[in-house]
C-alpha cells in the first residue's frame, strides 16, 4: 500500500529524528508516531539518500532520504518512510 502520512520517527527519549547533513541519523531511531499511535521499532535500516530532481532546481526538493522500520509486535509491520522538508513521511507498507 502506498500512502504520505506524515509521522514522527522518534529516538528513545522521544526526539525527533533527523537526517544530518552527512545522510545520517541523528540519533538511532526507537520509537515512530502514526496518527497518534506510538509503536517501538524492532528493526530499522537506512537512511539512503535521495537527490530528487537535483537537475531541476526549480522543482528540486532538497535533503530527502528513506529508510524502513520494524514495528515491534506480532507479526511486525515493515514500513517505508520518507524524509523530506524537514518531516517524515509514511510512504508504504509492506504485508
Amino acid at each position: 500500500m502506498l500512502f504520505d502520512d506524515p509521522v514522527d520517527l522518534l529516538d528513545a527519549q522521544g526526539n525527533p529524528i533527523r537526517v544530518t547533513s552527512r545522510g545520517m541519523f541523528s540519533a538511532d531511531p526507537a520509537r515512530l508516531r502514526v496518527r497518534g499511535r506510538d509503536d517501538r521499532l524492532r528493526w530499522w535500516a537506512g537512511p539512503w539518500p535521495d537527490d530528487e530532481r537535483w537537475w531541476d532546481p526549480d522543482r528540486a526538493s532538497g535533503r530527502t532520504a528513506r529508510a524502513q522500520v520494524l514495528l515491534d509486535g506480532d507479526p511486525g509491520t515493515a514500513l517505508l518512510l520518507c524524509y523530506r522538508q524537514r518531516r517524515w513521511y509514511l510512504e508504504g507498507s509492506y504485508e
